[in-house]
């Protein structure tokens, strides 16, 4: 019984090519995007869980911080019986390493207790977890970084000189966590710290040099709450006047889609918005998709009523009808599959380069995910063909024979519905991605508060930052060069954190060392007071110059010339106060953020170039560095770009919107097509009275064209609330936005309308050219 079932339906696809074909499109197109989402989620809800103790590790975090000083680790283990292991964690900033005659950067480098692969299950290729990380000046090699350093060389037991200062020796090599939420491409040994700083009491550090994240991991069915607040009461008892700061222990389930800390070390950060968008754009194209499938199926009824006919007359019941069109979708959906595993492979590179991600489809990888692909190939069948199958089933012997059975309106209405369902969501996702790409736009294009043209930005080493006076005055002897200066960070992104104790209440700020020039070079103005001076010595001390907010938010109306005391020996003294500006990026509100003239902290050359001559400039700067750094590499990168970089999330968010935009709309006028050509199959003898009564053929363009447009039309008066209500949600996250402007909606609507009268036209059009003497012949 079966056989004949799947016979029939294969009789049926070749019968109907057309139909078949534009309902085999729109699903495998349907089906292969949501394979790559399902791909990205999946990844996505993976990152950590390779950890064996993923429900038992814990990050220490202080207040709106993830960074601890060095001893709170030591502490757990030792006062809690419930801490099994903890580690701790160093960010350094692409540490320089020699290569043969050459150097390269890494790009993620972290110290790491030797208690690192106890807590977290990194996969070992060469060398012993257990001795790996326990001596100084050891290193471990991701696997990416050991080809990409020693090629195919066993790299354990070699040496590399970090920064021209110290030689580590590589003793091991791990698989590449790629689905860990720290970047990582290197760890050094946290033993090694304390000899390269010089510093006795490195371990004893708890409230002072907050700069290293803890991990602890736990014993099963350990309270971490209980435990935290106990951890709270010990510190309040051993260290009274420590700084008020709450204690959380986070889990490690729940940090990559937490972006709400204040991230000092690079973290990668999950969105979960963003996930749950990508799921709702998967399912709206599938389902555009399948009311394809249903529309072409119920307008094909009359085109299978006598095949139903016989069938019922022959002794088939409704049953044995319904398991044969069901059959039928099925079948269609599994074809859809197999074309959209092609356009999947083919596909991927370009969808893993806007996430930048690095995704690979194997249907057949792990336990769920083939389940998944099996279960939304089969859900997509039956969903697009359980109402076609109901309804075709449904039509009557009798009503067939006197040719009745499909010229009733209610299928007609149907139809209609789900064309307005089809360009409705077609027409939102039209509108979401035009408004997006216009947030970006304003964000990328917004003034900062500072002049970001023409200024390039070099990472100092080790030999120039020594020569820093040198660097900037050779650099200034040039035409191309307009200034110079040095700063910790630039400006978007500045993660230094401080913390000043005001009348007893915790402020925590950012904190941004710099130069004298750098406030001038930045083109930052000056509200009240002065900037810091070359020729006052003393500006390097307890002196420091704060934003407009930070003196709002320290309580003062005035602050410059003001000394106060914040916790420290001596009292801070305020001698100036800039306008504000976005020291990050757009998608927080200005902060408070103090300004201090820090030498020993300055690391970025900031140069400003007169903008005439790019290459000409850069050859200058190289040439200095050359000068005083022979032989180790010359970097530089524009501050433009780098402010362009905060937001590659929301510019690979509309470009990703746009393509399933117009993926949205093309699957969609597929289906109109199918429809129109049946409907104007339909009405090749209406067409041929009314020609023949003295219509013309725009007029009969225009009457098969209204028959679709007029339902864009009101799916446009449906879509735009509904987009407007969306993006108005993704809009609230911004504390900086766009308004959207009616402009935007009619746009959408303009260019749904403008596709869906093309791709009806043509048909329209072919059909209005027909003669009517062929058409009229056989009545």
């Amino acid at each position: 019984m079966y056989r004949s079932y799947v016979l029939t339906a294969i009789r049926t696809f070749l019968r109907n090519p057309v139909t078949s074909g534009i309902n085999i499109i729109g699903l495998s197109t349907g089906i292969a995007a949501s394979v790559m989402i399902m791909l990205y989620v999946f990844a996505e809800l993976s990152v950590d869980k390779f950890n064996e103790n993923y429900e038992r590790i814990y990050r220490l975090e202080y207040g709106d911080f993830f960074v601890s000083g060095t001893a709170q680790a030591l502490l757990l283990k030792e006062a809690f019986p419930e801490v099994v292991e903890a580690v701790r964690m160093d960010y350094r900033y692409d540490p320089l390493v020699a290569v043969g005659d050459g150097s390269m950067r890494f790009e993620s480098f972290f110290y790491a207790d030797s208690s690192l692969f106890d807590v977290f299950s990194f996969d070992f290729i060469r060398g012993d977890p257990s001795t790996a990380l326990t001596r100084p000046f050891s290193l471990v090699l991701t696997e990416s970084e050991a080809v990409r350093i020693f090629g195919k060389d066993d790299p354990v037991g070699q040496m590399l000189r970090f920064n021209n200062l110290h030689e580590y020796t590589v003793t091991a090599v791990v698989n590449d966590p790629g689905n860990f939420h720290l970047p990582v491409s290197a760890f050094g040994s946290f033993s090694t710290l304390p000899v390269i700083e010089g510093d006795d009491d490195h371990d004893r550090h708890l409230f002072s040099y907050m700069n290293f994240i803890t991990y602890v991991m736990l014993h099963k069915g350990t309270d971490a709450d209980n435990l935290t607040g106990r951890f709270e009461d010990l510190l309040d008892e051993r260290y009274p006047d420590r700084r008020s700061f709450n204690v959380r222990l986070r889990p490690l389930k729940n940090i990559y889609f937490n972006s709400e800390l204040r991230d000092s070390p690079p973290t990668r950060h999950g969105n979960l918005a963003l996930l749950r968008t990508l799921v709702a754009v998967a399912a709206l194209i599938l389902l555009i998709a399948m009311v394809n499938f249903i529309n072409l199926s119920t307008a094909n009824a009359s085109v299978r009523a006598s095949e139903i006919g016989v069938r019922k007359i022959m002794g088939a019941g409704r049953q044995n009808l319904v398991i044969q069109f069901l059959t039928e979708s099925v079948l269609i959906s599994m074809v859809a599959f197999l074309i959209a595993v092609v356009l999947v492979e083919l596909l991927l590179p370009v969808f893993n380069s806007l996430l930048l991600t690095d995704l690979s489809f194997n249907p057949f990888s792990g336990l769920l995910f083939p389940f998944a692909l099996l279960a939304l190939v089969l859900l997509t069948g039956l969903l697009a063909g359980i109402y076609p199958a109901f309804y075709l089933s449904s039509l009557r012997p009798g009503k067939i024979i006197r040719g009745d059975a499909v010229k009733g309106r209610g299928a007609l209405s149907f139809r209609r519905f789900l064309i307005v369902v089809q360009f409705t969501i077609s027409i939102a996702m039209i509108t979401g991605t035009l408004l997006v790409e216009r947030q970006v736009m304003f964000m990328r294009n917004k003034y900062p508060g500072f002049n970001k043209e023409n200024v390039i930005l070099v990472r100092l080493n080790r030999d120039v930052y020594s020569a820093g006076d040198v660097f900037r005055n050779n650099l200034l002897q040039y035409d191309e060069i307009v200034s110079v200066s040095l700063s910790n960070n630039l400006p978007g992104y500045v993660t230094w954190f401080n913390t000043w104790i005001i009348d007893g209440e915790n402020k925590p700020h950012k904190f941004l060392p710099v130069d004298p020039d750098y406030i001038d070079l930045m083109e930052i103005g000056i509200v009240s007071g002065r900037n810091f001076d070359w020729n006052r010595t003393a500006d390097q001390e307890y002196t420091y110059i704060l934003n407009e907010e930070a003196g709002k938010y320290f309580g003062f109306d005035d602050p410059a010339g003001k000394e106060f005391m914040v916790g420290g020996p001596r009292p801070v003294r305020i001698i100036g106060v800039v306008k504000d500006f976005h020291f990050r990026s757009l998608h927080e509100p200005i902060g408070p953020l103090v300004m201090g003239w820090q030498p020993r902290n300055l690391s970025i050359a900031n140069i400003r170039t007169t903008g005439e001559n790019i290459e000409r400039s850069i050859e200058l700067i190289k040439d200095q560095w050359d000068l005083l750094s022979p032989g180790s590499p010359f970097e530089y990168r524009f501050l433009e770009s780098e402010l362009d970089r905060l937001y590659q999330t929301e510019i690979r968010i509309s470009r990703l919107f746009r393509y399933f935009a117009i993926l949205a709309i093309i699957i969609a006028c597929l289906g109109l097509y199918g429809l129109g050509t049946f409907v104007a199959l339909q009405k090749t003898k209406e067409i041929g009275i009314r020609k023949v009564l003295g219509s013309g053929v725009n007029q009969i363009i225009f009457l098969l064209a209204w028959e679709f447009t007029r339902w864009v039309i009101i799916s446009n008066l449906i879509a735009w609330p509904a987009a407007w209500l969306v993006i108005s949600r993704w809009l609230d996250n911004f504390p900086y936005r766009i308004e959207p402007g009616i402009q935007i909606f009619i746009s959408a609507g303009l260019i749904a309308l403008f596709v869906a009268l093309l791709t009806v036209s043509g048909q329209a059009w072919k059909t209005a050219n027909i003669n009517p003497a062929d058409t009229l012949r056989n009545e």
